[in-house]
């Protein structure tokens, strides 16, 4: 390996971690002010399920990356604000289904709204062309990421 890829990809690991920083930070400030009961993991969490409607307990704690016990907490908390809803699993009469109610789908929605007016006011002086060329070259990335160090969940949906 050539040590101008070297210093691209040392490049590109300093950029991604400023993204993530501010990424977390982005999505805690969406959910401030929403409800105060609600702590920052909760977005993934709700995200998640927006995205897989009728997931189990097992799939959203192995995509959360957490035991089952303690996804069990955190859909129970959840559970008793009216933002996630549990449903027998028709094929497994062991499993639950996890959905999210019209309060978590509106908090879901909000949050989204949120965090893309700030993607927008970062964005403010990029033109179309480069917005879409990023756009696409992120999602491959994205895309990339999953097929060298696939989740044992399965892929997660990049968009919503």
């Amino acid at each position: 390996m050539s040590p101008e890829l070297t210093d691209q990809h040392t490049t590109l690991l300093r950029a991604l971690a400023v993204v993530i920083r501010r990424g977390r930070r982005i999505s805690q400030r969406s959910l401030s002010g929403l409800d105060t009961r609600l702590d920052p993991s909760t977005y993934s969490l709700l995200s998640f399920l927006h995205r897989t409607p009728g997931a189990t307990l097992s799939g959203l704690a192995g995509a959360q990356g957490v035991s089952k016990g303690t996804m069990s907490r955190q859909v129970a908390r959840l559970e008793s604000f009216g933002l996630i809803s549990r449903d027998a699993d028709e094929n497994d009469s062991r499993s639950v289904c996890l959905t999210l109610t019209e309060a978590g789908l509106g908090l879901v929605q909000e949050m989204k709204t949120r965090q893309i007016a700030s993607l927008r006011v970062a964005l403010d002086d990029w033109d179309e062309a480069d917005l879409a060329q990023f756009t696409l070259l992120l999602k491959r990335f994205a895309d990339d990421l999953e097929r060298a160090d696939p989740d044992p969940c399965g892929p997660r949906a990049v968009s919503n």
